[in-house]
């Protein structure tokens, strides 16, 4: 009997590629004004420290790609972003806004107001050719960065297993090879603005070879370097095609990385020089090449672009142009910035964070105020709160002139969907606690920090398949602060993948009682029961969960698995037929569709509904797989194994996949063939789930 399951979530592929470019200067402009049809490039590095590139100091770098931009072009010394995590950011280097302006405040629950002008929709009106290709989730076109953009690519595959622990990623050269096809369709003299979002330096840390064993002490240099390579290949391309001399490149990251400063290992929850200040390289043609030690912002990038290409600045803008920095015709004084990090206040009721920079001077609102001097304590190890009391008062009211009109957190229910690949990246959580009126020391984060680097161990060793070890983890936060609910939905899930889903189904209830009404975690109740083998009560609380949520995507999926295992294939087929209507492009909703058919026996038609999922989405495993079982089922056993070698290339962990395969090469007397997937099978699935196939197998092995 073929192993077939429904799916789930989603998930990412990709692998490596290089090139170089020479170091250039462009002429033609005239008063730092860019030439009549100049393009623009804007590549944003996510997670990118500045102080981990080779141009700004750092000689353990691998960065020639983006030194040799920066020898030609303008690098600015001192650049800060506004916010430490992805979508906010991005949002302010596009609109040229504060998050207290364009109001999306974190990765999760925010979109981009329909009226809120980003650089594409202001460079449209100019015959601009406008198109995104972006690297990961959290810039996905359903949270608004869209607006103004022809194209916005942000196609990251799918797959099944633990949706936790998966990541909503691609690889640079999977986000670089559609950008570099769109670029070689454009004509000489159309005028175009390309963004580029690369993702790869976030955690975890996990770079293709060769850079994985050239860096294995240094994982995180080893996906700058391979990010780099790939911006390589930008530039070749760049030059190959004729557009170097006439093209703006803007590059920049959308935050950096604690690397265990301040006791914080990745980012998100602290704001100190690690994760706020970022690399800032334009190269401009026209302008001589410099060093811009003044300190700059994100908002001021889209002025700056904007003046540039010759189009008028809208007065709503934060930011201010940089044009007087580029060209050296003025010295201008650094403006105050604002910062602010919300996800740890909104996701799990700690302390909200909120700062300025003025001057020299750093301030730090939190219950716990810290104030730093920048240009003698760099590191900010030294408070200056008590000190300074003078100092303090005068950086909060300009901390306050700048945050009076601020347009509020208030936030939308993001579908299960949505959540799902969130948390998969270590962003959102689910159902946590509810932010509070008035917070104390215990709600500071620094005093939490701890937390949330066990929160992201956790993950880390879930998607490596330690399940065991991110069990002890969870229990262990729980245990700690039972009411951080997102410990509960990681545990929950991690049970699951352990092949207990009755444990899955109680620590989903524990999550619940902690008053929280989220309709996700009712989701996953439903799910978890229905793989507990209590389909009726899966339906009842799914049922429940999806009218209490219109349009609720995954819902509805779970909600069709649960009359499939109930032996309602007319309501399942019903209820995948209902998230197509919602949702044209779902491809795992007829992947779902096929494995009702294919379970019925109705071959022609499951055959069908796969097809159409693969065509839409041809890195969809468990669609290829469920067609191998289709066609192994019609005597179309090459088929079949096509279909399984493509499922087990886009998902190296679709265990049932390898399963099926080994066993068909073995029945077809192929041993050879079966061997590296029996080996590969024992290897890597696990015990709990896979027990008795992992003993089989091994007898396989060890028989003469």
């Amino acid at each position: 009997m073929w192993k077939q399951r429904l799916l789930l979530a989603a998930g990412i592929v990709a692998v490596g590629a290089v090139a170089v470019f020479l170091a250039f200067r462009n002429t033609t402009a005239s008063g730092g004004r860019l030439p009549s049809g100049a393009n623009l490039l804007l590549i944003t590095i996510d997670t990118l420290r500045a102080d981990r590139v080779g141009c700004y100091g750092y000689r353990q770098a691998e960065t020639p790609a983006i030194d040799r931009l920066a020898a030609g072009g303008t690098r600015f010394d001192r650049a800060y972003a506004h916010n430490v995590v992805t979508l906010p950011s991005h949002a302010n280097i596009l609109t040229g806004l504060y998050p207290v302006t364009h109001g999306i405040r974190d990765n999760n629950g925010f979109r981009m107001a329909q009226t809120t002008e980003t650089i594409a929709s202001l460079l449209k009106p100019l015959g601009f050719a406008t198109a995104a290709f972006v690297g990961a989730f959290p810039v996905d076109s359903r949270f608004g960065l869209d607006r103004g953009f022809d194209i916005y690519n942000d196609s990251y595959g799918d797959a099944t297993g633990a949706a936790d622990f998966r990541f909503a990623e691609r690889r640079a050269e999977d986000v670089v090879a559609p950008f570099l096809d769109w670029l070689s369709s454009r004509a000489q003299g159309t005028r175009w603005f390309g963004w580029v979002h690369l993702y790869d330096p976030h955690s975890p840390y996990s770079p293709p070879s060769p850079y994985a064993s050239r860096f294995a002490d240094r994982l995180y240099d080893g996906e700058i370097a391979y990010t780099d390579s790939q911006i390589g290949r930008i530039m070749a391309a760049l030059k190959e095609n004729g557009w170097l001399a006439s093209t703006c490149v803007v590059l920049t990251a959308d935050h950096g990385e604690g690397l265990g400063e301040h006791q914080e290992e990745t980012h998100g929850i602290f704001v100190y020089e690690g994760t706020l200040r970022i690399p800032l390289i334009m190269s401009t043609p026209g302008v001589p090449p410099r060093v811009v030690r003044t300190r700059v912002r994100h908002i001021d990038l889209a002025p700056t672009i904007l003046e540039l290409l010759g189009r008028p600045l809208p007065g709503s803008l934060n930011g201010r142009s940089l044009r007087p920095l580029l060209t050296g015709s003025a010295d201008v004084p650094p403006a105050d910035s604002y910062f602010e990090a919300m996800s740890a206040s909104l996701n799990r009721g700690w302390a909200p964070l909120r700062g300025i920079i003025s001057g020299a001077q750093k301030y730090i609102d939190l219950p716990i105020p810290e104030l730093y001097d920048l240009t003698t304590d760099g590191a900010e190890m030294a408070n200056l709160v008590e000190k300074k009391p003078e100092l303090v008062r005068e950086m909060r009211l300009r901390l306050s002139s700048l945050t009076s009109r601020d347009v509020g957190t208030k936030r939308i229910r993001e579908d299960p969907e949505t959540l799902e690949k969130l948390k998969s990246l270590g962003y959102a959580a689910t159902g946590d606690e509810a932010a509070q009126g008035h917070f104390g020391a215990r709600d500071d984060p620094k005093r939490l920090i701890h937390l949330d680097n066990l929160l992201n161990e956790g993950v880390v060793a879930a998607g490596q398949g330690s399940f065991e070890k991110a069990r002890g983890i969870f229990v262990r936060i729980i245990t700690e602060r039972p009411t951080m609910a997102v410990a509960y939905s990681h545990l929950a899930y991690v049970y699951r993948e352990l092949g207990m889903p009755d444990k899955a189904v109680e620590t989903i209830r524990a999550a619940l009682s902690l008053g929280s009404d989220s309709p996700d975690l009712r989701i996953r109740l439903g799910l978890f029961l229905d793989e507990a083998g209590q389909s009726a009560d899966a339906i009842a609380v799914l049922e429940q969960a999806v009218e209490a949520t219109a349009d609720n995507i995954d819902g509805l999926t779970y909600l069709g698995m649960a009359y499939d295992h109930a032996g309602q294939p007319a309501k399942a087929l019903a209820t995948f037929d209902r998230v197509i209507r919602d949702d044209p492009g779902n491809a795992a909703a007829y992947a779902n569709m096929g494995a009702v058919y294919l379970r019925g026996n109705d071959l022609q038609k499951a055959i069908a509904v796969l097809e159409k999922a693969v065509s839409i989405d041809p890195n969809l495993a468990a669609a290829h797989n469920t067609m191998g079982v289709a066609m192994a089922n019609t005597g179309n056993m090459e088929a079949a194994i096509e279909s399984w070698r493509r499922a087990i290339a886009a998902d190296a962990r679709q265990f049932d996949t390898i399963y099926n395969l080994a066993i068909l090469y073995m029945r077809l007397g192929r041993v050879a063939e079966a061997r590296p997937y029996i080996e590969l099978f024992v290897r890597t699935a696990p015990s709990s789930r896979y027990a008795r196939d992992i003993e089989e197998f091994r007898r396989l092995l060890s028989a003469p």
